[in-house]
């Protein structure tokens, strides 16, 4: 039975298989935690291919890291269980994010000038009052109002918006007058620090997805982020539910796609008579994380 990354835990994951990947000799451990972040998973996928479920998830019981990432017995006999056991089959998708914000009217003129959709603007009372943005291309929705949350104003942090070219992103909303950070990358090469610990400025050297980045706030401190995403991690998303929100996604895809194909034919040395289907598979590869034609 092949095995569901998503099941465990990604950092115990990480960890689990480098100490699984070292015995196995697949690959040697110093290459392993050197391969760049997004291949990651490619390489955890590739040895899991090899390694029936029971094998596994008794390495993933004896594992010692399991145990400094704080899991108990219970705990890991509970995620081999949810190996084996079918994904979850209702749907739960993320539809609206509450910001706290501490003057309505205000807060509704910034969200506004972003160029986000107004879908709602409703006032039972004055005392209870909820207004609804939507950003473009995005299915989930920002709330806020009078009486629709306890938190402080500005106590929302690290919301993100991804991005095909945060480059473009930024300059778009500098054109709409709004203070908005450098792009920056992590100098780990990873996710970016909750403050400026570890910022560089200028997108990640290579533009690898998920690792460039750009800040700004809204007037009462809550934290966007925008984060540049052009490939997704395997598994990340459904195949069959890749689409494009926008032209300007799908024109950035569509050039991705050019370039890579442009490639396959220099490697090749012939004209692809079906570069329309060798396109669709890479750009739907690109969303899903799934393998992408070379």
């Amino acid at each position: 039975m092949p095995l569901a990354i998503e099941a465990f835990p990604r950092q115990v994951l990480l960890q689990v298989a480098h100490d699984c990947l070292s015995r196995s000799g697949l690959i040697e451990p110093k290459v392993f935690w050197t391969l760049p972040y997004d291949q990651w998973n490619d390489a955890v996928s590739s040895f899991a291919i090899r390694v029936p479920l029971e094998s596994f998830a008794v390495l993933f019981r004896e594992s010692p890291y399991r145990e400094e990432a704080g899991m108990s017995n219970a705990q890991t006999r509970s995620e081999g269980v949810a190996v084996g056991a079918k994904a979850q089959t209702v749907d739960m998708k993320l539809e609206v994010v509450v910001v706290p914000v501490s003057d309505v009217d205000r807060a509704k003129q910034f969200y506004a000038g972003l160029g986000w959709r107004l879908d709602v603007d409703i006032a039972k009372s004055g005392q209870f009052r909820v207004v609804h943005f939507t950003p473009p291309g995005s299915q989930c929705s920002v709330l806020f109002g009078t009486g629709v949350t306890t938190a402080e104003p500005g106590a929302a942090q690290g919301l993100h918006l991804i991005v095909s070219d945060v480059v473009a992103a930024r300059a778009e909303l500098v054109d709409r007058g709004v203070d908005v950070s450098e792009v920056f990358h992590d100098a780990g090469g990873l996710f970016h620090h909750g403050d400026e610990e570890g910022r560089v400025s200028g997108p990640q050297p290579e533009r690898r997805s998920y690792g460039s980045f750009a800040s700004f706030s809204d007037p009462d401190g809550n934290g966007w982020v925008f984060q540049e995403v052009t490939v997704r991690l395997p598994g990340r998303a459904d195949s069959l539910d890749a689409s494009f929100t926008s032209s300007t996604e799908l024109a950035g895809a569509l050039r991705r796609a050019a370039a890579a194909h442009g490639e396959h034919e220099r490697l090749t040395g012939e004209h692809d008579e079906n570069w329309p289907d060798w396109y669709a598979e890479y750009m739907i590869g690109e969303q899903s994380g799934t393998p992408r034609p070379t």
